[in-house]
């Protein structure tokens, strides 16, 4: 195993702080001699900080509940609006179908 093969496995937990002080050192010090592992930390970095955003980013457990009950609101809602107005529905049927030559 390479030492860049090494170093890149280590680099979430580089990140995440859960590596030992021995390991810490020679990522570091592996890191800063070397472009290709440098330019994969910060791209693990990038990723990091996108994850965490993501996670930020997640919507309220009330929302769930409010688009589950929203087929049921609409559908409530057609009900009310033809029942009010009986001759709605042949009145739209009847304007449809004239008008198709």
């Amino acid at each position: 195993m390479t030492d860049c093969s090494k170093v890149k496995g280590f680099l979430d937990r580089y990140l995440k702080d859960e590596l030992d002080k021995r390991k810490r050192i020679y990522v570091e010090g592996h890191v800063k001699n070397c472009i290709m592992c440098s330019a994969e930390m910060e791209f693990a970095k990038k990723r990091a900080s996108v994850s965490e955003l993501l996670v930020s980013l997640q919507p309220r457990p009330s929302f769930f509940r409010r688009i589950g009950n929203a087929p049921q609101r609409i559908k409530q809602k057609t009900k009310k609006a033809f029942s009010k107005h009986p001759v709605a529905l042949p009145a739209m049927l009847i304007l449809l179908f004239s008008f198709i030559p």
